[in-house]
């Protein structure tokens, strides 16, 4: 769960929000991505078809989380091994969950063991491998922004230090729209950079209330606008059927900076602090690593057999990952974690 040490006091709404992204990132890959969604559900499709950009929500969130979390660790492998055990039970989880599936029953995305292999390591498409989910993409880039976080934090004493380095990754993002280099994109994340850029700038206005953050945070705004729109035009050459209007792009990628901004003022929402609320943002990130290949695999062979097969499946995705939330993702984060904190005794205690 989100924490917030400005307050020492947790971000509910915030939480909350991520599984809304992650649902949104379902309903888009099994609604239209698989089925027919201008027919089965013409009514809904206006708010389907753009579910895809709950992505860029998912990077603004982390980008506040990130800093979030570098304000409350010491040191940069402090703050790598606490990312460590926040991603990589889940991850395993999924990798395993979708393997036995493919071995169980035959699909379309077929894996060899050298794929199995691959995706062990979280970054499987760099090692040539075929990702187990194909929505593991956003992971690898999230990766990729912590590593480039982790080697600043050896060199800046403090986030106000670090988020100038963050501005300048901003700068070099909006040069790129003007001339843009392949090698340097790719490698320093320029089309999602903002993004981060953007949600670091959220938590250091919520944590120093300075306008000056404020303002930065909506420098990143028309940047993020501009390659939301770019990635929908690639949509648009792949998908069948796809369309959009930039001005909605535009409208909806600046409603989650707005909104972003808003829930992280908000900390007691009694509603949202029972238990069911709790577990259910609490297994946003299994939802989001477990749904895709599966699912899509499901709907693909029965779709045609079943009416509203795919809303079937998306509850079955829903519930699956509060199972693995609660009962297998949650208790291994946990020992993780005490293994963490024994080892962090242990280092002190021999120095002593």
């Amino acid at each position: 769960m989100v924490e917030c040490q400005m307050s020492q006091k947790r971000l509910p709404l915030l939480d909350l929000t991520r599984w809304f992204a992650a649902l949104a990132v379902v309903i888009f890959h099994y609604f239209y991505m698989v089925s027919d969604v201008r027919n089965d559900y013409p009514y809904a499709q206006c708010f389907i078809k753009y579910a895809y950009l709950a992505v860029q929500l998912f990077f603004i969130i982390s980008g506040f989380v990130i800093f979030m979390s570098v304000d409350n660790k010491k040191g940069p492998f402090v703050f790598l091994t606490s990312r460590f055990i926040r991603l990589y039970p889940a991850y395993i989880i999924s990798v395993f969950l979708t393997f036995a599936f493919v071995y169980l029953i035959p699909i379309s995305y077929p894996f060899d063991f050298n794929d199995f292999l691959g995706n062990l390591t979280m970054i499987p498409s760099l090692l040539g491998s075929k990702p187990a989910n194909p929505a593991y993409w956003s992971l690898a880039i999230e990766i990729f922004f912590y590593l480039y976080v982790f080697i600043l934090l050896f060199f800046v004493s403090n986030i106000k230090k670090l988020y100038v380095f963050m501005l300048l990754w901003l700068l070099i993002s909006i040069l790129n729209i003007f001339c843009s280099i392949q090698f340097l994109e790719k490698l320093f994340l320029l089309k999602y950079c903002s993004l981060f850029v953007g949600g670091a700038g959220l938590y250091m206005h919520a944590r120093f209330k300075n306008i000056f953050y404020l303002y930065a945070a909506l420098l990143s705004v028309p940047v993020s606008i501009y390659y939301a729109i770019e990635h929908s035009i690639k949509l648009s050459n792949i998908l069948p059927y796809f369309y959009f209007s930039s001005y909605t792009v535009s409208f909806i990628v600046s409603i989650f900076y707005a909104w972003v901004c808003f829930s992280s003022r908000i900390y007691n929402l009694k509603w949202i602090d029972s238990n069911v609320i709790s577990l259910l943002a609490g297994s946003s990130y299994v939802l989001y690593v477990i749904h895709e290949t599966i699912g899509r695999e499901l709907i693909q062979e029965y779709y045609e057999r079943f009416e509203h097969f795919p809303i079937l499946i998306a509850i079955l995705a829903v519930i699956l990952s509060l199972i693995i939330h609660a009962y297998l993702e949650k208790p291994l984060s946990l020992y993780l974690k005490k293994i963490k904190k024994t080892n962090i005794i242990s280092a002190v205690m021999s120095k002593k």
